[in-house]
């Protein structure tokens, strides 16, 4: 009798490890769901029906098999990032190969928000994204504190390592004029190669 009650024992030693494990298993996507469910991304009036839910676990499932350290995670998810932002993992070089020529446009083949102009300067045209209490734009709407006119496009130098900097606005009568004259500096510095 004292034998059987410690096989039982054994065994359930080792059914509680072997449970302990798998929640151990499902605890980083069991949490990662639970999140996406509070976001909304499984819902069926969520954007494209709930799909992105799903198709962010899917990417979930690939990077944990991977089994990145949380060194490794964090570079890796960087560079995922970054490419799937459209953007280069190390500086342009301006060279005659990053460039490709479509409908009257040259655009950067590694950055396509790059284009380089017939007289052969380049501009960046998400250099500044503008902010404020109509939503995030780009474009050549905006004025500075002294009415000087804010493109979004803004002209770059090689080596180039593309950098997008959001700046604050505000409605002066019916103008978006930017609020901090010092941030809107510090990222038209940066485009002048002051950084």
């Amino acid at each position: 009798m004292e034998n059987m009650v410690s096989k039982i024992d054994a065994q359930i030693e080792r059914l509680e490890a072997k449970k302990a494990e798998m929640l151990k298993q499902k605890e980083p996507l069991y949490r990662e769901r639970k999140e996406l469910e509070l976001a909304g991304y499984f819902d069926e009036d969520a954007m494209y029906g709930g799909a992105l839910g799903g198709a962010i676990m899917e990417l979930l499932k690939v990077f944990e098999k991977q089994g990145h350290s949380g060194y490794s995670a964090r570079f890796t998810a960087k560079a995922f990032y970054r490419l799937t932002e459209g953007k280069p993992l190390t500086a342009l070089t301006g060279e005659d190969d990053e460039w490709e020529t479509r409908g009257g446009f040259t655009q950067n083949k590694r950055c396509s928000a790059v284009f380089k102009e017939k007289d052969g300067t380049a501009k960046y045209i998400e250099a500044l994204l503008f902010s404020g209490p109509h939503g995030t734009y780009s474009g050549n709407a905006t004025v500075d504190k002294n009415g000087n006119r804010v493109s979004s496009s803004q002209p770059v130098t090689f080596p180039f390592v593309p950098k997008t900097f959001y700046i604050q606005v505000e409605d002066i009568d019916g103008v978006s004029t930017v609020v901090n004259q010092s941030e809107l500096q510090l990222a038209l510095d940066y485009f002048k190669g002051k950084k």
